[in-house]
């Protein structure tokens, strides 16, 4: 049976460290670089003294296969080429925060979007909380926000923007055994809070290649979008003020 804990996370956002990356990105020529290709990396927000903060800590996305066309965003040790995404949407998609977030994959490469089950819309494993998959297709509505001075993903379905994302130590029915798996929680729900932690997810630079002829994808959309060299230096996310 899985403790759960209500998540008041405009209360959390209070309490929480208010670290920024400001000596990070130090010195007359501190610019933060920008990309078109991107993996995410997971930043911790909960409590610094859980027992799965350590463990969850600058793991990367990657998109592990389920099935034809489907695939489960799960988390790996940060030593892992994490999948590579872009932003995808015109420059009006952009302003309205109604853009997708997509990862190339098959052969030739199609769009598989990153997509975030609503807040009526539940996991079949684990009902009280709402899963993300990357599948082919576009997704949902996938898009970047500023949260304690730096670029984070948003979820274009969390209207109020007072959810978070969530790495839950859940099984995938697919491989039958135990993954840390990317989840969605909105304002006011249950976090099973022995076996998740809040997350903010990152950006970290990365190459996206070009297209090869015939490739289902298309670049012509991908955003430049801010990003860093290395999330991993971020001092402060378990706890440390400063």
């Amino acid at each position: 049976m899985r403790a759960l804990a209500v998540i008041s996370l405009t209360a959390f956002a209070s309490a929480a460290p208010t670290t920024t990356i400001s000596s990070y990105n130090s010195g007359a020529a501190a610019r933060i670089p920008t990309s078109k290709g991107f993996t995410l990396v997971a930043k911790v927000i909960s409590d610094p003294s859980h027992k799965l903060a350590s463990s969850v800590n600058n793991r990367v996305v990657i998109a592990a296969h389920t099935g034809a066309g489907l695939n489960v965003a799960v988390l790996y040790p940060e030593d892992n080429d994490g999948s590579i995404f872009y932003q995808n949407g015109t420059a009006e998609q952009v302003a309205s925060g109604e853009t997708t977030i997509i990862n190339d994959e098959a052969t030739p490469p199609s769009p598989f979007g990153m997509q975030i089950q609503t807040p009526q819309a539940f996991d079949l494993v684990y009902p009280k909380e709402h899963s993300i998959t990357i599948n082919a297709g576009l997704g949902s509505k996938v898009s970047f926000e500023t949260k304690r001075d730096i670029t984070v993903l948003r979820n274009g379905l969390d209207v109020s923007g007072t959810g978070a994302f969530a790495v839950c130590n859940n099984t995938v029915p697919y491989y039958r055994t135990k993954f840390w798996t990317l989840m969605y929680t909105y304002a006011g729900e249950e976090l099973a809070e022995d076996a998740c932690v809040l997350v903010l997810l990152v950006p970290k630079c990365a190459v996206l290649k070009d297209l090869p002829k015939g490739a289902y994808s298309s670049h012509e959309f991908a955003v430049e979008v801010e990003c860093y060299e290395d999330p991993g230096a971020f001092a402060g996310w378990l706890g440390k003020k400063g």
